[in-house]
């Protein structure tokens, strides 16, 4: 069971540069048991999330990691549009509070930097949510406007591994592994520093949620 124990927020100074503008997200967080993870049941349900779609970069799995990264599209200027890649579809996440802000960046950790940048949004919408089940990919045909939003970025402390990312391979694959690690990490959140919860800490953190995932699988496969 997922805990959500309460702290003072230490608000990012990323957040402050980008302040007011919605969050742009296009990995883990797209998936609702991991926003829920984040911010907490309550919090979660309360976050407007409208289909929202980047150009100019593409969505890579980080070299050696479950998670992706945007990296530049080299494509994205070409004139001929048969070159071009599909911009990444994502969501915006829209009402996140100063602290709803301050545990996503916590949990996106050293290896993000928070960025304003311009997404593409449905031009009939005004910040509705999501159909029950429908992402982007879904709720994509028709008139799309410009609007701000802010997105974190990799620091280049993650490399690339030029393979794409799915979300839904990912849910398949990783979600159950990401959940363990959404939790343990989350109940650090107003007691550990970000900086100091990268190396030996997290490392920590990655081998006990290992543990738990194999444990799970033995007590499923006994049982059967």
């Amino acid at each position: 069971m997922l805990t959500f124990p309460h702290h003072a927020p230490q608000m990012p100074a990323a957040a402050d540069a980008c302040s007011g503008l919605p969050l742009f997200v296009f990995g883990s967080l797209m998936d609702p048991d991991i926003l829920a993870g984040v911010l907490g049941p309550q919090r979660a349900a309360a976050v407007i999330r409208q289909p929202a779609w980047l150009s100019g970069y593409r969505r890579h799995s980080a070299r050696d990691e479950v998670f992706p990264i945007l990296v530049p599209d080299p494509h994205a200027v070409e004139a001929d549009d048969t070159t071009r890649h599909p911009p990444v579809e994502g969501f915006l996440l829209r009402g996140l509070t100063a602290q709803d802000l301050d545990r996503i960046d916590y949990y996106e950790g050293a290896g993000y930097t928070l960025r304003p940048l311009t997404v593409e949004v449905m031009a009939a919408e005004d910040g509705a949510d999501a159909r029950p089940g429908a992402g982007p990919a879904a709720q994509g045909a028709g008139e799309r406007r410009r609007t701000g939003a802010q997105v974190f970025l990799s620091t280049g402390l993650f490399s690339d591994s030029g393979v794409a990312w799915d979300l839904g391979h990912w849910q398949q694959t990783a979600k159950r592994y990401a959940l363990l690690l959404t939790e343990a990490l989350m109940q650090h959140w107003g007691v550990t520093p970000k900086d100091d919860m990268e190396g030996p800490a997290w490392a920590a953190i990655e081998a006990r949620c290992r543990d738990l995932l194999a444990e799970e699988d033995a007590v499923f496969l006994s049982a059967r």
